[in-house]
């Protein structure tokens, strides 16, 4: 599926509900996120933001992952269809 990257929303708070691809590789103790992965966000609270990303083509698990904006803010960009 293609997607557009578009401006994000001025607010953190209207974050919530927006598509995110990830624009580069993301390890954590338990999965490796690669970049283009898209999901949706979750929840934005206190410069946290949790995202819930699409199910993987290849094994089906869906990662839930947080986090803080003021540590990765080139991590994120907002996409449309």
């Amino acid at each position: 599926m293609s997607y557009v990257v578009v401006k994000a929303p001025k607010l953190q708070r209207d974050w919530e509900g927006h598509k995110v691809r990830i624009r580069r590789d993301v390890t954590t103790s338990v999965v490796r996120l690669p970049a283009g992965l898209v999901g949706t966000v979750e929840y934005v609270s206190g410069g946290i933001i949790r995202v819930q990303m699409e199910k993987c083509a290849c094994c089906g698990v869906a990662p839930r992952f947080s986090f803080k904006r003021i540590e990765s803010p080139d991590l994120i960009e907002f996409v449309t269809k």
